[in-house]
């Protein structure tokens, strides 16, 4: 089965802490840790969502969200961005659906299952 939720992080703690967070909401998630692993794994299926650091090794989280947003295939996938530095945020927020700062809370992440959910609910992804 596909995820829905495709998280592109490279800190070895964060990732695997989105990862069981995300999936304790019921949805499907897989974690790469680099921006090449992302675009690579996006040739292959859509997800509902992707959560995106920004900084990342290689490839930026922003080339990635460009990337994203200039795929018809894609275009349409709910984004969100998590970051520290406020500027790249900024950044990103034309083209991302949600910027998150780090550090994250649980209930940033909470929020953003729901907001997928109901995507693939009605049918948007």
């Amino acid at each position: 089965m596909e995820p829905h939720i495709l998280i592109i992080e490279d800190d070895a703690e964060l990732g695997p802490l989105f990862q069981e967070l995300i999936s304790e909401s019921g949805l499907q998630c897989e974690l790469v840790a680099s921006g090449e692993q992302a675009i690579a794994r996006l040739r292959d299926f859509t997800p509902g969502g992707v959560l995106l650091d920004i900084h990342l090794p290689g490839v930026s989280g922003l080339e990635v969200l460009n990337h994203i947003r200039s795929d018809k295939r894609l275009e349409h996938v709910f984004v969100a961005v998590v970051t520290a530095d406020s500027m790249r945020a900024k950044q990103a927020s034309s083209l991302a659906d949600r910027c998150l700062i780090k550090p994250l809370d649980y209930a940033d992440l909470q929020e953003l299952t729901e907001v997928i959910k109901e995507r693939l609910r009605s049918g948007h992804h």
